[in-house]
Order: structure tokens, then C-alpha cells, then sequence
């Protein structure tokens, strides 16, 4: 059986703050998100499939809450007084998506909306489900993840 070691975090970016600005010009978000896409693909590489799955989303959600944060301009505190705060921001910024003045924002708010509710589904799956969770859900969690924050990176 594989174990998680050190060599897996050696690849993964660090976050240390800056001494010189401690406050960042953006926010790490965006940092966390490449971070989990980078795990997810070392899970899924080293055949850790359900594990894979997680971080796959949360670098969508990292993203989705960069857009919340600093182009909406909303806060955490906002979006935690929502019924179902994962719920109420997929719609959010599916809203933001939709309503944009790019040429393809109708067609990347049905492709994100698609894959999102997909990907929300596998990690849901692979995180608690007692049924098998293979290499492909995994190949497909990662398929969808790449999609979604290569529209995401757009707004």
C-alpha cells in the first residue's frame, strides 16, 4: 500500500508570507487553487483515486471564492449566512458568468454550471459514498477541474 510521504508536499508550492508586505496585492486563493490541482494530480498519479477527487474540487471553490472576494467585492461572512454556502456560491458566480459581456459567456456559464454540479457530485462520491471509486471518476474529476478553472481564470 502507498503512503502520503514527504515527496508528494516537496512538489506542492509553499505559502510563506512576506515579511517585506504582508498583505497580499490579491489573495492566496488563487496560490491554493494551483496547489490543489497540482495534489489532485499526484493522488491520482500514485493511484489514491478517491483521494484525488477533493482537492480536484476545491481548487474550483478556491477560485469561485477569489471571484466572491475580489471581483464581486462580497465577503466570507455573506456567503456563510447563505442556507447552503456551496450551493448559493456555484449559482453566484454562475450568475456572474452568465451575465458577462464576453462573446463566449453564454456558452462557459453552461459549460461551467454542467461541470461543476459533476464534479460537486464526485468528490461527494468518492468522499463518502460506500461504492467503488476508480481511475476513470478519478481521470474525470480531474478532466472536469481543468475545465472549470480555465473558465474561472476568465472572470
Amino acid at each position: 500500500m502507498y503512503t502520503f510521504s514527504a515527496h508528494i508536499c516537496a512538489k506542492l508550492p509553499t505559502f510563506a508570507p512576506n515579511p517585506v508586505n504582508p498583505v497580499p496585492p490579491m489573495s492566496y486563493l488563487t496560490d491554493k487553487s494551483d496547489a490543489l490541482q497540482q495534489a489532485a494530480a499526484l493522488l491520482h498519479e500514485k493511484g489514491l483515486h478517491p483521494a484525488a477527487a477533493h482537492p480536484a474540487y476545491y481548487c474550483c471553490y478556491q477560485l469561485m471564492m477569489h471571484i466572491w472576494l475580489h471581483s464581486m467585492k462580497k465577503t466570507p461572512e455573506e456567503l456563510t449566512r447563505r442556507r447552503n454556502p456551496h450551493e448559493a456560491l456555484i449559482a453566484e458566480i454562475g450568475g456572474r458568468i452568465e451575465k458577462s459581456a464576453g462573446k463566449d459567456s453564454a456558452a462557459n456559464f453552461r459549460a461551467f454550471y454542467r461541470k461543476i454540479w459533476e464534479l460537486k457530485e464526485l468528490r461527494i462520491s468518492a468522499d463518502y459514498s460506500n461504492a467503488p471509486f476508480d481511475v476513470k471518476k478519478s481521470a474525470r474529476a480531474l478532466r472536469l477541474s481543468s475545465v472549470i478553472t480555465s473558465i474561472l481564470k476568465k472572470y
